[in-house]
């Protein structure tokens, strides 16, 4: 009987040992994933979450704004096709440089960025993302931002691993013509909507749509008073530095995780869409002022000088400077109203800035 009782004490203690280290293993776990320091393992867990399905730990890696973001599309869709992938296989993992916003820099503590390779395989009967990302290798950017002392993942994007390729593409710094090899604008564009407008009016978190008569004529108004786009100059470089974004980020879409999949977000994490905002202007004149603009920047984009890169392109309502890669929006009207053409606005902002490279301006390609 002593024996017994003794035996019983020893297993009692193993079993309470085995669940205090199992306890320790789960709450380094949760602490790991808020607290990780080394995003370079964050990478690896995030691709193990999503083969894996686990949701919670997933949503754990982001920044706080994102997680909220996350729950509020399950709330609103449940989870059943949250991960849209059935396989992430790492490749290669390598730190790069951050090119991103400005006003991303401006959130948080610090941003560091790594490009990984992978081999990725889409669910085809529930993917809903950009046309142009299909099942196979990619290059991903995994954007890590660090607030009160810690990392968090904020987005992952399809890398841009073109900016130092050459062509024989030639540009001008006016309006003559231009050699038009290679450049073919996107016809539509994939936009993951967080207004419940778009929301309503679509019956999807996200869509793709045609990308000039439906996004840009949908996002002009949003971003630009066209009030005053009786200033052509105005009215010319908005359109085209719009455009330029947009055609950027359909190229290399910004939000390619779960549970987005998209080019671009339809808020001020990109450009402000709304699917009424055309047909709210208030008179057809306002109206005729975006169907002008849109036709004149129809066959022009902005690119990197001697290539046939799309520029990356950003811009403010008060930010920006010369050089900086990102275009003042009350500035740029004031230069209108001071009679500078909308070629000159746009190379003031836009040549030799960390988009460009320091020896390369802005083109503006015509095709």
């Amino acid at each position: 009987m002593q024996i017994n009782t003794c035996y019983h004490k020893k297993l009692k203690s193993l079993i309470l040992f085995l669940f205090f280290l199992s306890f320790i293993f789960c709450l380094s776990r949760n602490v790991y994933a808020s607290e990780i320091n080394n995003p370079e393992d964050l990478i690896w867990e995030f691709n193990q979450c999503v083969n894996e399905k686990n949701l919670d730990e997933y949503i754990d890696l982001f920044v706080p704004e994102m997680q909220i973001l996350m729950k509020e599309h399950i709330q609103r869709n449940g989870s059943d096709n949250f991960f849209q992938e059935t396989n992430r296989t790492i490749i290669k993992i390598e730190e790069t440089d951050y090119t991103g916003s400005p006003i991303e820099k401006e959130k948080f503590d610090e941003i560091i960025a790594y490009r990984v390779k992978e081999n990725v395989i889409y669910d085809e009967n529930i993917y809903t993302g950009p046309e142009t990302i299909k099942s196979g290798e990619h290059y991903f950017d995994y954007i890590f931002a660090k607030q009160d002392g810690k990392f968090g993942l904020y987005r992952v994007s399809i890398s841009d691993t073109s900016k130092t390729e050459k062509t024989d593409l030639e540009v001008s710094s006016d309006e003559n013509i231009r050699n038009t090899q290679s450049l073919s604008c996107p016809s539509t564009t994939t936009i993951y909507f967080t207004k419940q407008a778009n929301i309503s009016y679509w019956g999807y978190q996200s869509y793709t749509m045609s990308f000039q008569n439906m996004y840009l004529k949908n996002v002009l108004p949003n971003e630009w008073i066209i009030s005053y786009y009786s200033l052509t100059a105005y009215a010319k470089a908005s359109a085209i530095a719009s455009k330029t974004y947009a055609w950027y980020y359909t190229i290399h879409p910004k939000w390619m995780s779960a549970p987005y999949y998209a080019c671009m977000f339809d808020n001020e994490s990109d450009q402000h869409y709304l699917c009424s905002a055309y047909s709210n202007l208030n008179s057809s004149t306002y109206q005729g002022y975006v169907d002008t603009a849109l036709s004149f920047a129809s066959n022009r984009v902005m690119v990197i000088n001697g290539t046939n890169n799309i520029l990356e392109t950003h811009y403010y309502q008060n930010t920006g400077s010369y050089h900086s890669g990102a275009m003042n929006a009350t500035e740029c009207l004031a230069k209108a109203q001071a009679g500078d053409p909308y070629y000159t606005i746009l190379h003031y902002y836009y040549d030799n800035s960390q988009y460009t490279g320091t020896s390369n301006a802005m083109g503006i390609a015509v095709y």
